[in-house]
């Protein structure tokens, strides 16, 4: 049982991982057609959005995943709460037993 829950928080680290690299991937490339735009433009404030844009790009960067697998906390808006399981467990060996 502890095994089987050692490897649920291993799958729920990864997934948060996963959508933390997603995040990132998509932030640099957003930045980088803002900073195109604005060669093209002119604009400068597409300029400064797209820095912005980097930024959040590095801060889900996944050097992220290094903290990650030892066990840091890592930055996610997408992780689920963790479900308790006990209770269901508890009330099926009831009725298996009862």
């Amino acid at each position: 049982m502890a095994r089987a829950r050692e490897m649920e928080t291993k799958r729920d680290r990864a997934m948060a991982a996963y959508h933390n690299y997603e995040i990132a991937s998509a932030a640099v490339q957003i930045a980088i057609v803002l900073a195109s735009a604005q060669i093209i433009t002119g604009v400068a404030a597409l300029l400064w959005i797209a820095y912005a844009l980097g930024a959040i790009g590095v801060a889900f960067s996944p050097d992220r995943l290094l903290l990650a697998e030892r066990g840091a906390p890592i930055l996610s808006f997408t992780e689920r709460p963790q479900r308790d399981r006990s209770d269901r467990s508890r009330s099926r060996r009831r009725a298996e037993t009862g």
